[in-house]
């Protein structure tokens, strides 16, 4: 936990999340607030990938965090981002940080992108949350994976007995095994943040229900 901590530190105030909001209104964000985002801008900012997998952007907010830090690495850089709907197009990109979004079912378009799987240097989850898809992710993707963390979105708590997604992964082989929890943001929200809590998450109260997970020997 302290290591994200430390990241988050490192690189939070370089991250506008006001300014980012104001220059494109359009793009849904509440389901992710301003903790959730600094956290994810400052991972892409250590990590410094050249290839990430996103599955479910929605209309792209999450991509649009993580091609904001890309674009400060300033490094050549490729997003792929899996969705069943198609509606953040406008945030595809050729230039020397590529995004590209792939429309369907995930589990049968990641087929013909096994080679950016494998390559990739992290990897973002928040699509289906059902038992079913993640089944289909620790068994499909996940071993194929090379990276160092797996972030996992709307993952409430390590014993959340409502997601079928968190219930899968949790009693899953790889859980404990290849798999392990670094830092909740709920939980650490929760704890940590209280005195400015309404910086972080406004008037909805507290959210950050992501869980950061590492590849063990990565």
């Amino acid at each position: 936990m302290n290591e994200i901590i430390n990241i988050w530190e490192q690189y939070k105030h370089e991250f506008n999340y006001q300014e980012l909001i104001k220059n494109n209104p359009n793009i849904f964000k509440d389901m992710f607030d301003q903790f959730e985002s600094e956290v994810l801008y400052s991972l892409i900012r250590i990590i410094k990938p050249k290839t990430i997998i996103e599955l479910g952007p929605c209309d792209g907010w999450t991509s649009l965090i993580i091609l904001n830090a890309c674009d400060k690495n300033d490094i050549p850089c490729k997003l792929f981002s899996f969705d069943l709907i198609g509606i953040s197009f406008n945030l595809d990109r050729q230039d020397k940080i590529y995004r590209k979004l792939v429309v369907g079912d995930a589990k049968e378009t990641t087929k013909q992108y096994q080679k950016e799987i494998e390559q990739a240097d992290f990897l973002f989850i928040d699509a289906e949350h059902s038992a079913e898809f993640a089944n289909w992710y620790l068994n499909n993707l996940i071993p194929n994976y090379n990276g160092k963390y797996i972030w996992i979105h709307d993952w409430n708590g390590l014993y959340d007995t409502s997601n079928g997604e968190v219930i899968t992964v949790r009693n899953s082989p790889l859980f404990g095994q290849i798999l392990k929890p670094v830092i909740n943001l709920m939980d650490y929200t929760i704890e940590n943040l209280n005195e400015t809590i309404y910086q972080y998450t406004g008037e909805r109260g507290i959210r950050s229900p992501s869980q950061i997970l590492e590849i063990k020997g990565s």
